[in-house]
């Protein structure tokens, strides 16, 4: 432009100089000719100028509806903010995302009076340090509202020409939202911790839990399982892994059982853990089949049911210890619940009813043995008994052999309570 604007100078001094001329001595006409090329060859320079900016401003105006066309069909919020913060423009999202109570007045909102006052100071920060054309990102920026759960974004910021001092600038300021990522950690953390509940929970009960893909093979192991088999935690574990773990006399009955579970019966079975004195398991799953019957996966559980078994077993040993007392004593002894059906009794008591062994006697009552004429004394003093809560020692009744004759008993009958004092 400032070559064009001296050539222009020159033209317009030689063009009053040649009108001078023409109210003084005629010209030559050579000069005025070439003059005249001269101005036209100028125009013609302008004329290619003009086109050139012509072009210049439909490009623009290209640039800028590409821009608006941008802008307004971002799918993210997009502001337009000038140097102080305050809002020019949005777009459809922005007003939608950002519950802009005044979406086509934008002017009346700062960018800062979206946002938790928290939040502030990072966007106000990443605003005012911005260079032309240079991107910045605002982190966790918490939208303020009314919802229970706000959102939260990050503002990624570019400046729009300028130099970048302040009333010479525009920012567009896009959101994304990060709410997701925020749901994300606060999910692996619950999941972390309901991991961790579980794994302690599984030590407190001792009962581990195991997945096996039927198809693969491939078997995992919870670390309580790793514990109950006496192996150490995250090594690689195979059914012939577990199958020798099994205490050997047990192992024939777990495999016949595990090879029922996959044809479709339940698996639910005992057994012994090889290396230990007296370690017992319990063990259960749930198979899922293919629509063939093909099993696919099974999910199981595995419970130390060794204090379980070593109850029952010094149960069974109290309970073998007083029926030989019993079977010693030279008495008759029986016992019965409260609606007088018969327990248990010795040996010699069986034989007066008439029965062969105390088994035979379990769940009669009077009524249906050998003394049956004398059933509804019986019942009314064992009631007595069991409501008052008193013994009835050393009384005299009467008995029908299983021969048919009458003898007399001397009888003492004490009633005997639960755990719960019934």
């Amino acid at each position: 432009m400032s070559d064009s604007s001296s050539n222009l100078d020159t033209l317009r001094q030689r063009a009053e100089r040649a009108l001078t001329l023409a109210h003084g001595p005629q010209p030559e006409a050579s000069d005025l000719n070439r003059l005249v090329e001269e101005l036209r060859v100028y125009q013609t320079e302008l004329e290619l100028q003009n086109q050139e900016l012509n072009t210049a401003q439909a490009g623009l105006h290209q640039v800028l509806d590409k821009y608006q066309s941008l802008f307004t069909q971002l799918p993210l919020p997009a502001l337009l903010v000038d140097s102080l913060g305050f809002i020019i423009e949005v777009n459809q999202a922005a007003v939608t995302q950002l519950e802009l109570r005044y979406p086509h007045n934008p002017q009346r909102y700062s960018v800062y009076q979206l946002f938790k006052s928290e939040c502030r100071t990072p966007l106000y920060v990443a605003l005012r340090d911005g260079q032309p054309h240079a991107a910045r990102c605002a982190r966790g920026l918490e939208l303020k509202t009314d919802m229970e759960r706000a959102p939260i974004f990050d503002g990624h910021i570019i400046r729009l020409g300028g130099s970048g001092e302040v009333g010479d600038s525009h920012d567009l300021v896009v959101l994304v939202d990060t709410s997701g990522e925020r749901t994300l950690r606060e999910l692996n953390t619950r999941l972390d911790r309901s991991e961790e509940n579980l794994r302690r929970a599984q030590a407190v009960s001792r009962t581990g839990s195991w997945f096996l893909d039927c198809v693969s093979h491939d078997l995992e192991w919870s670390e309580e399982t790793y514990r109950i088999f006496g192996l150490d935690p995250g090594g690689k574990v195979d059914l012939e892994t577990f199958h020798a773990k099994v205490h050997p006399a047990d192992r024939e009955r777990v495999i016949a059982a595990w090879n029922a579970a996959l044809s479709g019966a339940p698996y639910d079975i005992e057994h012994r853990i090889e290396g230990f004195n007296d370690r017992w398991v319990r063990e259960r799953a749930e198979l899922r089949y293919a629509a063939d019957g093909t099993p696919l996966t099974a999910l199981g559980t595995v419970q130390d049911i060794s204090e379980r078994v070593q109850a029952e077993n010094a149960l069974k040993e109290s309970h073998r210890l007083l029926q030989t007392i019993l079977e010693t004593l030279p008495l008759r002894v029986f016992w019965k619940d409260r609606s007088c059906r018969y327990l248990g009794c010795n040996t010699l008591f069986a034989r007066d009813a008439g029965e062969a062994s105390p088994a035979d006697i379990i769940g009669k009552e009077d009524g249906q043995l050998g003394w049956h004429d004398q059933a509804e004394l019986y019942r009314a003093d064992d009631l007595e008994v069991m409501a008052s809560g008193l013994a009835k020692p050393a009384f005299e009744e009467p008995q029908t052999t299983p021969t048919g004759e009458t003898i007399w008993l001397r009888t003492s009958k004490t009633p005997l309570r639960d755990w719960r004092g019934d």
